[in-house]
């Protein structure tokens, strides 16, 4: 193999953006001076006392995605994506996962929960309701410092609020990554770390938000694994580069220094992969992974390995890769794109699918990158200054000012008195008595004591979880063939990468040669493996697709289904195309395809046959495609004709149980009640 030397470079793998809202951040920073909120209700309701902080919706996902990939991340757990820029996790299967976002769990979108005395109070989502502990959930939970973000957690691990509680769900499972968790005490992090559930860390939005964040250092002594994500634009940081500078702030100037760099660098690389179930496909640099890297200049004995990377700027973005292509980087190495000067730096970008470079530049809100500290980034200084905000509100005023000369840690509890002097840990609103959190009441506060749950402090204290080598075998999770495990010879006898502690598949034996071995292979002679455990993808009929729908047995997951074009749609700026519509033509009924690649491919009138994951969008049966085949062209639709009642029988707010829905249709019968004069040409 070729041998390429970068002496002037680290190498990395592209970091993974763990919480985003990508429909939301294609705008300028919010701006609410030194007021500081206890939960979330308060900036986005405007309740309890508090002003509203702006935060609408935004267009141009695009813009939001090309700023990541030029700081080196590669893909997004964000509620949206656009089609040729960064991976997202949450809207496309990787191998087989997807991802779930909620960003209300408890049903409280347009609710304020802040006080609740039972469970039973809370709407909660489908999501929590239906828990399916088979795919990485991403839920918002705990947002805030006091009672009722705290009460949150309580009612989403099964242990209610009060003794006699009912309503309570149990989500801690080895599938749960809680977004915020600003809230957890001691006691709950720890049952995270014994069902391996995770955390997504958010700081510049909790700092700039709350005055405060999760306290991360508790999560790590008790063994949580912790991802990173930006938030959105309005409170949060730009980027996963100005994401590491906050971290490396408070874990500089308010942790002790608690963090490596190593474990700083692991968050939203290795971690999140974790968090999402994508360790054995992203986050590190090895073989058979995706080629998503991300390279960083260093500097001799100033930024040197992960230095190089937590200090970086957008000009030491040497090169990204997604899947192995180049997509920025340095202007000499890149082979196409456009051209763009990054702070003196001459660099190329290349824009894959509908985008447009051009198009994407002129429609940022706010910058593409980031020369300097970017303009009205919100803060990541740890105060609450406010009388309305403290002395009301249980705890105490604080100007995160570690310079001062009886505070080291500047959370506003002079050294002599404060029961970690030198990691941050103010007084909160969720405790009552305004104390320091010590929840074994030992003396030590809960971010600085060793054992947290156990007073006596030694040996006899029960062992805590290593989130960095959870089988506990001696080899760290990174590096480990089999993490959750113990295998400490680490053997592996097919050279999978896979020990044989937790391998099923043994990789020495695969007689139809379909790349999955003979005891994993459920039809070990097809020679086919189109449905992911060894066999041919059995054709559904698109009516037996409709049916599912309209019968409520519908399922999302693996399809293959033949039909024919009827009709190719447009993007709703009629810019692009979006997809197109097939049809049964034995049986009426048809279903939509979502691929702008595709769409540009096929014909009306094109018989084809798809495959891909289908699922309901907005309560729109739809398959995203992963191969699309043309059978024969030139076939003949002819529409169905509908009365105007038949166009909307069984419909309903949830969602569409019509057979007719996605077919080509003539419905007769209508009357025109009125004309919208802004409609021309025929579109609208």
């Amino acid at each position: 193999s070729t041998i390429i030397t970068c002496p002037d470079v680290v190498v990395s793998p592209g970091f993974i953006n763990g919480h985003e809202h990508l429909t939301y951040s294609n705008a300028e920073p919010g701006s609410w001076g030194d007021e500081r909120f206890d939960h979330r209700y308060d900036w986005r309701k405007g309740a309890n006392g508090h002003n509203k902080v702006p935060g609408g919706q935004t267009q141009t996902n695009g813009v939001v995605e090309l700023r990541a990939l030029m700081s080196g991340t590669t893909s997004i757990f964000g509620s949206g994506s656009v089609t040729g820029l960064a991976r997202n996790i949450d809207q496309n299967a990787i191998n087989g996962i997807k991802s779930v976002y909620q960003t209300f769990p408890l049903g409280d979108s347009s609710k304020n929960y802040a006080s609740v005395s039972s469970c039973s109070a809370y709407e909660y989502h489908k999501s929590v309701t239906n828990f399916d502990d088979s795919c990485p959930y991403g839920p918002h939970i705990a947002e805030g410092i006091n009672q009722g973000a705290l009460n949150e957690l309580r009612c989403l691990n099964g242990w209610g609020i009060g003794e006699n509680d009912t309503g309570m769900h149990d989500i801690f499972k080895p599938n749960l990554a809680i977004i915020h968790g600003v809230a957890a005490t001691p006691d709950i992090i720890s049952l995270m770390a014994q069902n391996n559930s995770k955390l997504i860390w958010s700081p510049r939005t909790n700092v700039s938000l709350y005055g405060d964040t999760a306290q991360a250092p508790l999560y790590d002594i008790l063994g949580v694994t912790i991802g990173l994500g930006t938030d959105w634009i309005y409170s949060g940081s730009a980027t996963v580069l100005r994401e590491f500078q906050c971290i490396d702030s408070l874990n500089t100037n308010y942790y002790g220094k608690y963090f490596s760099d190593y474990k700083i660098w692991k968050m939203p690389t290795y971690n999140n992969a974790v968090a999402f179930g994508l360790d054995g496909t992203l986050g590190q640099l090895k073989a058979g992974y995706l080629a998503d890297l991300a390279v960083f200049k260093k500097y001799p004995n100033v930024r040197e390995s992960y230095r190089a990377v937590i200090e970086a700027e957008n000009k030491d973005v040497t090169l990204v890769m997604l899947g192995g292509e180049m997509v920025f980087g340095d202007a000499n190495l890149m082979t196409k794109g456009d051209d763009i000067d990054v702070c003196g730096s001459a660099k190329k970008v290349y824009v894959t699918g509908n985008e447009n470079f051009n198009t994407l530049k002129t429609n940022a809100a706010y910058d593409l990158f980031f020369c300097d500290t970017p303009k009205n980034e919100p803060s990541c200084t740890p105060k609450r200054t406010r009388p309305q905000d403290t002395t009301d509100k249980n705890t105490t005023l604080y100007t995160g000012d570690y310079t001062a000369a009886n505070d080291a840690d500047g959370d506003g509890i002079p050294d002599a008195e404060d029961n970690c002097p030198t990691i941050f840990n103010p007084i909160r609103p969720q405790y009552l008595d305004r104390l320091q959190a010590d929840y074994d009441n030992d003396g030590f506060g809960d971010v600085c004591d060793p054992y947290p749950l156990c007073k006596e402090n030694d040996s006899s204290c029960p062992a805590l979880f290593n989130a960095d080598d959870r089988d506990n075998d001696g080899v760290e999770n990174l590096k480990d063939n089999c993490p959750d495990i113990a295998n400490p010879d680490q053997t592996d006898t097919d050279n999978d990468g896979i020990g044989d502690a937790c391998d099923l598949c043994d990789n020495r034996y695969d007689t139809d040669g379909d790349t999955l071995p003979d005891n994993c292979d459920k039809c070990p002679d097809d020679g086919n493996n189109e449905d992911g455990n060894g066999c041919t993808l059995q054709l559904t009929s698109i009516y037996d697709i409709r049916m599912s729908m309209v019968e409520s047995q519908f399922n999302e997951g693996l399809v293959k289904t033949q039909g024919v074009v009827t009709a190719i749609s447009t993007h709703y700026t009629g810019s692009k195309l979006n997809g197109f519509f097939i049809q049964d033509t034995e049986k009426p009924a048809g279903v939509y395809v979502y691929s702008p690649t595709e769409a540009e491919k096929v014909n009306v009138g094109d018989r084809v046959e798809v495959r891909g994951d289908m699922l309901s969008y907005y309560s729109l049966v739809e398959i995203k495609p992963t191969n699309v085949t043309i059978l024969s062209s030139g076939n003949n639709v002819e529409p169905t004709v509908l009365t105007a009642a038949q166009t909307t029988e069984n419909t309903s707010e949830e969602g569409s149980l019509n057979i007719y829905d996605s077919m080509l249709v003539t419905v007769r019968g209508l009357t025109v009640g009125s004309f919208d004069t802004s409609i021309k040409n025929g579109a609208a």
